[in-house]
Formats: C-alpha cells, structure tokens, sequence
C-alpha cells in the first residue's frame, strides 16, 4: 500500500532520524528485482512505486537502492541536500573509470571548479556565436533530405534527425564542417557508446563471471571518438584563429581560479562528454514529435500555423519566444518519452518521507513515474502540449534534464537544436506514417522510439 506519510519530513544532520526501514518488494534471492528490471526498464520502477508508495526498497545484489517518487523528495536530494547526495559511483564509472572525469560524472571540488568555468558558454548571451553555425548545420542537413522526399519511400527519420544532431554538435564544437561519412561514422560510435552504458547499468549488479561482450564494442567507439577529438583539437591548436568561440575554444581557454587550464586528457574528456549530452538526447526528443504529432492532426496543424509565421525565414534567436506551441509539443513528448532512472547516493544518514535512508543508499527517481502520475499532471496519458502554457507545472516533477545544481549544462543549446530543427522541417515536409503504425520507447539514456520512426517526406505546397 502506498505510504500516506508527509513528503517534508527529512531531518537535518545530527538530529534524531527515524529507524523506520522502507517498504519494498523482496525479489529473488541472489537476483532482487534485476530480472524484472531488465525485461521491463520502465515499467518496472513505476510498478515497484505504485505498490509501495513514494519511498521504496528496490532489491538489488550488493547496492542498497530506495526509490524515491514524490517532487518534495526530488526537490531533497537534487537540491535542498544536493551536497549530501552526489553522482553515485555506479553512474560515474559507466563513462570513465578513472579521473579526469566528464563534469557532468564528477562530484564535489571537482564538478564544481569545471561546471563553474563552463556555465557563461551555455547561457543565452554565450550561446549566441553559435547560432549560425548551428542553423548552417541544420539547414544543409535539411537540404539534403529533398531526395528521400522524391523517391517518395519511409524513411527512418530519428536516423537522420540523429545525422543532422551530431553534424550541428560537430559544427559548433570545430567550427569547421563534418563530412558525411565522419558525421556517420560518430553518429555510429555513439550509439554503441550509449547502448553499452544502458547495458551496463542493468548487468552491474550481476556476478563478474557473466559475460560482458558489449564493452569491448563499448571501447572501441569510444577510442574511435577520442580519436576524432584529439585530431580536431591538433588542428586546432596548429590554427587557434579557426574557430574564435566555437566549443572548442572556449574548452581550451577555460581557465580556473588559481590561473590553471584543463589537462589534455580532460579537455578529451570535456569534449566527448559534452557530445554525448547533447547528440542522442535532442535527437530522440525530435524523433517523438515527429512520431506524434502526425497522429494528433489539430496539435499539428497549429504547430504549422506557428511555423509559418515565421515567414519562411531560417529560424534563430530572435524566434525562440515566437514558438511556444512547437516548444510546448517538445516538453510533452520529452514529458511522455520519460526516462528509467536518475540516482544519487546517501553520503549521510538520512530520512525522507519519514522513513530512514541509511549512508551508502543509492536514491533515485524515475521519470516514467514522475511524468505520468496523475497527482501532478491531469489525464496524463494523454498526448496534450497545452499542459505546458496553461497549467502549473511542478519543477520536481518534470525532469529531462535534471534539477537544481546539477540540471543539465546543455539545456538552452537543446532547445534551440530541437525547435530550430522541427521547424526547419516543418518549414519544407508533411509527414505519413505507414497504416497501423505505433511507436515504443527502446531503452537507452535518451529512451528513443523502438525501431525507429519510419515516414514519409511530402513537399509542401502552401507554406
């Protein structure tokens, strides 16, 4: 049965805590729920909380794990005790085993005096050197697509929308553009890179005798990228004048307080971490609208009517605030996407919910679970942008990309990927799914649609 105890009742360090243990499932001995876990990435954290309510054991070998499901706990760990609850060693070795770590991987000093020296690149104002070389990207990407419009066959479109994502990474990264076949080949890395991760995140637990082929698939894409990176950042250093405010640059001139750069195996590092946090996430957020919006006919045709007013010039800055429809159907279907599970670790004792979180818990939350329960969110289920400029949406409870300190470093540059994107396509195609088609999440970090998003590209007439 759910638990019925106030959200708010998490102590303050060196008061009395409560011994009050957290209800769970038992599982199977040896196994916990991992089994379950495996068959069901998503559904299986949503079901453990619905049972159990929003504090609950998830058994699994060797890892205490609570499962946290209420804004008020999101809104402890990520925020009001973030200190107390960093990046849990599990997540942070999935990338990178050893220092230096990615920033968003690292914890306390070491997040903190990179994450600072980050920050001005990702804000409104930092961004804005970036634009043309973004919509450069996405139009010569677009471009291109005129011949899947001509033969008039399905095509994957989550695979090209992954294309034209890295090929803009690639280019606000270097500056210089990416060929198509170096912009397939990352594409191709990446994916295994993310598949591994997924991987090892549900097979960690398990004993080492099982085997794990997948890293070595894993190694190989990620020496593949690293190779790329440091034959960019050669050339780079070679002609410093290339690329004036590009990513790169402003990496290598990221200077920390006591006058030190990043190392060249950090700035590698920085690089891959911040293409990873950018290429398949925003990719897979497009893809959905993509797949549901052709399937919600009066949310597309106001989604055109948006986009057509733009006039039929290449969006930019200066549109961001005149889409707010089309930046309402990408918060839905990221709502809707969801994700399996972001997790922190108890670095003291806790309570939360009036129940006791003993140091060493790995605390998570699960999208699937706080983007869909009807406490928050009225008919959840339901595919319905207007959630997103007429209601009151809870911070803690809508969380693709994170909250509080450690929100994602790439937010703003997502969405002006995603929405310059959708509507440079919108600018140019309509959409047909073949008959009878219903897209599915497949689980990764980015929860992309299962097998792709098969359609096919119509040529507007009356833009």
């Amino acid at each position: 049965m759910a638990s019925t105890i106030s959200p708010d009742q998490a102590s303050s360090a060196g008061s009395s805590l409560s011994r009050r243990p957290v209800p769970g499932p038992r599982g199977i001995p040896g196994l916990g729920v991992v089994p379950q876990i495996v068959r069901d990435p998503y559904g299986s954290f949503e079901r453990i909380a619905r049972e159990y309510g929003d504090v609950a054991r998830v058994p699994i070998p060797g890892m205490p794990f609570v499962l946290v499901s209420h804004p008020d706990h999101v809104k402890h760990i990520t925020n009001t005790r973030h200190k107390d609850y960093p990046k849990p060693e599990l997540f942070r070795d999935i990338l990178f085993r050893d220092a230096p770590r990615f920033h968003g991987m690292a914890n306390g000093d070491e997040w903190k005096r990179v994450r600072r020296v980050l920050n001005p690149k990702f804000t409104s104002r930092g961004l804005a050197p970036l634009e043309e070389l973004i919509v450069a990207a996405i139009t010569e990407s677009v471009e291109d697509w005129d011949r899947f419009a001509r033969s008039g066959e399905f095509v994957d479109i989550q695979e090209q929308l992954a294309l034209v994502t890295m090929s803009v990474l690639l280019r606000s990264m270097f500056t210089r553009p990416a060929s198509r076949a170096e912009i397939e080949r990352l594409a191709e890395s990446y994916l295994r890179i993310t598949h591994g991760m997924a991987i090892a995140m549900l097979t960690t637990p398990l004993p080492n005798r099982i085997p794990r082929p997948f890293e070595r698939r894993y190694t190989r894409a990620k020496e593949d990228v690293f190779a790329y990176i440091d034959a960019m950042v050669a050339e780079r250093r070679q002609n410093p004048e290339v690329g004036e405010g590009d990513l790169l640059d402003m990496v290598l001139g990221a200077e920390f307080d006591d006058g030190s750069k990043l190392s060249d195996e950090h700035v590698r590092r920085e690089l891959l971490g911040l293409i990873f946090g950018g290429y398949e996430t925003t990719a897979a957020v497009m893809s959905w609208v993509l797949a549901r919006l052709p399937r919600h006919p009066d949310a597309l045709a106001r989604a055109y009517d948006e986009v057509d007013a733009l006039g039929g010039v290449r969006p930019g800055l200066d549109d961001m605030d005149r889409l707010p429809w089309l930046r309402a159907c990408f918060d839905e279907c990221q709502r809707l996407q969801g994700f399996s599970v972001n997790a922190r670790e108890a670095t003291v004792d806790d309570e939360i919910g009036g129940f006791h979180i003993p140091a060493g818990t790995t605390v998570a939350f699960s999208g699937q679970r706080l983007h869909r329960d009807p406490r928050w969110w009225r008919d959840p289920e339901q595919f319905d942008p207007s959630r997103f400029l007429d209601d009151d949406i809870d911070t803690y409870a809508f969380l693709p990309f994170g909250v509080g300190p450690r929100r994602c470093l790439g937010m703003r540059m997502a969405y002006m990927v995603g929405l310059w994107t959708l509507a440079t396509v919108m600018q140019r195609y309509r959409f047909e799914h073949p008959p009878g088609w219903e897209p599915q999440p497949r689980f990764l970090f980015s929860s992309p649609v299962k097998g792709g998003v098969p359609v096919r590209l119509v040529p507007r007439t009356d833009p």
